[in-house]
This record gives structure tokens, sequence and C-alpha cells, in this order.
């Protein structure tokens, strides 16, 4: 039991001699960093599930029929009045105008006969 106690008594006095501090030893102090203050709004991102309704619904019609040949605003540009929203292919429009000239020159021909 003799050898035990001894034991026992020496990892006592050996755990307090390490476990206190050294007298005098310091810490070297923790690196610091100072900053300048600013002042800004914190943004929270959020998500959510929903539906987008428009403000404003507008019906657009065109004045002729025709192969729209192409479209110079995509979806969600802003647009005003007066913008080109669409554009047609010219060539049977310029076509049928050839063909209007040709019959009213001819029915004018007739009319003077």
């Amino acid at each position: 039991m003799e050898p035990i106690r001894m034991l026992l008594t020496f990892l006592f006095i050996f755990s307090i001699v390490h476990t206190n501090p050294i007298a005098g030893a310091q810490e070297p102090p923790a690196p610091v960093v100072v900053s300048q203050v600013e002042e800004q709004k914190l943004q929270k991102p959020v998500k959510l599930v929903g539906a987008v309704e428009p403000s404003k619904r507008s019906i657009v019609a065109s004045e002729i029929a025709g192969l729209v040949e192409s479209f110079p605003v995509k979806e969600g540009d802003y647009v005003k009045k007066g913008d080109v929203l669409a554009e047609f292919e010219t060539e049977p429009l310029l076509i049928r105008l050839r063909e209007a000239k040709a019959a009213k020159s001819e029915a004018l021909a007739r009319f003077e006969l």
C-alpha cells in the first residue's frame, strides 16, 4: 500500500507544480485590428414563392397581317408609345402593293377608253 501512496503523492505534487503559471511569465497580447465604424444598411436575403401580376395589361394589335420577321424588344423590356415591337416580312407586302398599283393603272386605262 505504501508504494501506491507514494505514487499518488508524487502525481499530486507533479500536477500542482506543472499547472501553476510561472511567476512573472505572461502570454503575449492577442493581435488586435482597429477599424473605423461605418454605417450600412443590412440586407437579409429572403426567398419567397408567389405569383407576379402586372400592374397594367395592354392589347397589342397590328393594322396589317403578315409574317413577323423579328422582335426588337425582349420579354420584360420597358416600352413606351411608338416603340417598334415587331417587324414584318416586307417582300409579300411589296408584291401585293405592286399588284394593286398595276390593277389601278389598268382600271384607269380602261376608264379613259
